[in-house]
């Protein structure tokens, strides 16, 4: 199916075989678009007898029977289905569809339509990662070291869905200085002040590890302190390291349509803990040389 025309087409890779059309003009599109709209996959032993579309399309290209279905991958929220394309079986000669037969049938149909979600998957991740380049390039290098943080934190919350953001470096004396955050009122920001750096966000200093929660108020013992705290349903932190110490974190919440972070957000958060570390990095390097000229003057 493309998205973009809003119709369904062939293109490669289609397999045609055994006398079947050449040229995917020639099966009949109302059948595809019936196939689509099945809930599972059909078999049909004797297709030309049946008084539906297959039979039209069995008599056309002379087959006997047929299995066809819709191939569905996950959609935006995990609990929907998209359907992204159709596949279909033609036999010319009759074909017994047993119970091994379908179950294998439908194992074929579920890695054809895995091996579609994986392909839009990478040229999902493709996209996000030239995305992310793009984003770290505007990242003004002679912006105020606060905000080009709060330009990292921004697009992380951005490429990722999070609804809310935030991002501390660990200061001189420990304390979480300077604190940036997305989703909340720079009143409320004001009021709450920077964490602290003890329970969950002390754990991500400490342990120097990802931390994904899907369920957070399934966590016993976890919470954000404040009860003006905004509630969190679901978290991704993670450290931000320089030349192999935890400096500070970068931590996502509330994934937006989705009851938990997912494997592209990990890879992408870590780029930008990673451009987190670079800001963090450049900015003590030039407060290390304007120290020195200081003193040598």
């Amino acid at each position: 199916y493309d998205d973009a025309q809003k119709q369904w087409r062939f293109q490669p890779p289609v397999v045609w075989k055994d006398g079947m059309a050449k040229n995917g003009a020639a099966l009949n599109p109302d059948f595809v678009t019936w196939v689509a709209g099945l809930k599972e996959v059909y078999f049909s032993e004797d297709a030309q007898k049946t008084n539906d579309a297959a039979a039209r399309v069995s008599k056309a290209h002379r087959l006997s029977s047929i299995a066809a279905g819709p191939l569905t991958v996950r959609g935006k929220i995990d609990i929907e289905r998209k359907t992204v394309g159709v596949m279909i079986c033609g036999y010319k000669s009759q074909r017994r569809f047993d119970d091994e037969e379908q179950i294998t049938t439908r194992v074929l149909f579920s890695d054809a339509a895995r091996a579609i979600e994986h392909w839009e998957e990478r040229k999902q991740v493709t996209g996000l990662i030239e995305s992310v380049h793009k984003s770290n390039l505007n990242v003004n290098a002679y912006a105020p070291f606060k905000t080009r943080l709060k330009t990292v934190l921004e697009q992380a919350t951005k490429h990722t869905g999070a609804e809310y953001g935030a991002l501390g470096i660990i200061g001189p004396t420990r304390a979480i200085q300077p604190f940036v955050s997305h989703g909340v009122s720079e009143e409320l920001e004001k009021t709450l002040g920077p964490p602290q750096g003890h329970g969950l966000l002390g754990q991500l200093l400490s342990d120097g590890q990802t931390i994904d929660i899907p369920d957070v108020a399934g966590r016993r013992g976890l919470n954000f302190g404040d009860p003006r705290h905004p509630k969190i349903t679901n978290f991704l932190g993670m450290p931000i390291v320089l030349n192999g110490t935890t400096v500070g974190n970068i931590y996502l919440g509330n994934k937006k349509g989705a009851e938990r972070f997912g494997e592209n957000d990990r890879a992408i958060l870590r780029m930008y803990a990673d451009f987190a570390s670079n800001v963090v990095g450049s900015h003590r390097y030039y407060e290390l040389a304007s120290t020195q000229q200081a003193i040598t003057l």
